[in-house]
């Protein structure tokens, strides 16, 4: 990949950009990517990142059946917990792929094409921002698992009662 020295034209391209998301209520732009392989421009990489990302997800979801079997029979487990977290996890682990998908898309049109389409960019961001958004609810779920202290900030008295038991033991 060539990186261009030059990064006027790519500067004017994005205020481009941003006086066409105006009209559309944006007054503010938080997250700018554009991507335009032919001129270089991929100005954080998120497109990689995306497919890396995807990548990762499978075996990190691969290593929950072994991990539970090593800890359902722990005190303090509770069943349901696990149970949930694996269900949260397939579907971020779905959602994942599906941005990684998305993402290479991207990359490729990008390339074949010298510009993403707005409307695959767009749909490539959205997935991307509900599928990290559903990492960290299932990484919520599986905090609950052996964290007394997050079950507490949900189910107070379950958590509290816990809470004492473990500081009984500790003393």
């Amino acid at each position: 990949m060539l990186f261009p020295t030059d990064f006027s034209e790519p500067a004017d391209r994005l205020l481009e950009c941003l006086d066409e998301l105006r009209p559309l209520g944006f007054q503010q732009v938080v997250l700018v990517h554009v991507t335009d392989v032919r001129h270089a421009v991929n100005l954080l990489g998120f497109d990689s990142t995306y497919y890396y990302a995807a990548a990762l997800a499978i075996p990190t979801y691969l290593t929950g059946e072994p991990a539970e079997e090593a800890i359902e029979h722990l005190p303090g487990v509770v069943e349901d917990l696990i149970e949930t977290h694996e269900e949260r996890a397939l579907i971020a682990l779905i959602l994942t792929i599906f941005g990684g998908i998305l993402g290479l898309a991207s990359l490729w049109t990008a390339y074949a094409w010298g510009q993403t389409p707005r409307l695959l960019a767009l749909a490539t961001l959205l997935v991307v921002l509900v599928g990290a958004g559903t990492m960290a609810w299932t990484g919520n779920a599986g905090g609950k698992i052996r964290d007394p202290e997050i079950r507490a900030a949900t189910t107070p008295a379950a958590g509290g009662a816990e809470l004492e038991e473990r500081a009984g033991r500790e003393d």
